[in-house]
């Protein structure tokens, strides 16, 4: 189906038209053309709504400026990485001192590995308040996916990869199906990214190993301990 052109009066932002995407399980996918103070709720209505496959906690909003903000982020953090290398090679003294500077050259390397995706994270769900409040800019990008089936770990245990999701599965059993941690596993930093695009720590105040529970589309993180 082709998309459809919106036409709402917001009062302060003029009749000034941008473009839209929307794509994934959505009735009528496509690039929107719209009045400057549409809201995300509004392109959903007139994009059909979603399909009864879609994860509606799983949206994922990509916008040009947080692009930008992310990879300025991250060009300060390598910055910082590499000062702190320098340093550490002008301070070794002893061998912990050079361990120390192997472990930091790795999260150099691996910072440059890191691709900025733009997404905008939390509930964006129809009829959300996130939703009913956020204001879309001209080029951003939404998809919708189809509801998650998969849970992933990877980091430091032995055998990285991604199984179908099992309500009768515990953190801790999710661990062993990938061959349980590496000796070098940081088992108190442990942190899961959701579907939704947000992270928590789950061996915080408000989750353990044991209570915390895995959900679809969940992606778990051992992350290497830098220093015993």
């Amino acid at each position: 189906d082709s998309p459809i052109n919106v036409s709402v009066n917001v009062p302060g932002y003029g009749e000034k038209i941008i473009e839209v995407s929307i794509n994934g399980e959505v009735n009528r996918q496509g690039t929107y053309k719209v009045l400057a103070g549409t809201t995300l709720d509004t392109l959903y209505k007139r994009s059909g709504g979603l399909k009864d496959t879609a994860s509606s906690n799983a949206v994922i909003f990509q916008r040009k400026s947080i692009l930008e903000q992310e990879n300025i982020a991250l060009e300060i953090a390598r910055s910082d990485l590499i000062n702190a290398f320098v340093d550490n090679i002008a301070n070794a003294a002893a061998s912990s001192s050079n361990i120390l500077s192997g472990d930091l050259l790795n999260l150099i390397s691996s910072s440059f590995q890191v691709k900025p995706t733009g997404r905008l994270v939390g509930d964006l769900s129809p009829n959300s308040s996130n939703a009913n409040d956020l204001i879309l800019n001209d080029g951003d990008n939404i998809f919708v996916p189809t509801k998650p089936q998969l849970v992933s770990v990877t980091g430091e245990v032995n055998n990285p990869s991604t199984s179908l999701y099992d309500g009768n599965l515990k953190f801790k059993e999710y661990i062993k199906l990938v061959g349980g941690y590496t000796s070098t596993a940081d088992k108190r930093n442990i942190y899961v990214i959701r579907a939704d695009g947000t992270s928590i720590t789950v061996n915080s105040q408000m989750f353990s190993l044991n209570q915390y529970v895995v959900q679809p589309g969940d992606t778990i993180i051992v992350p290497k301990e830098i220093l015993k």
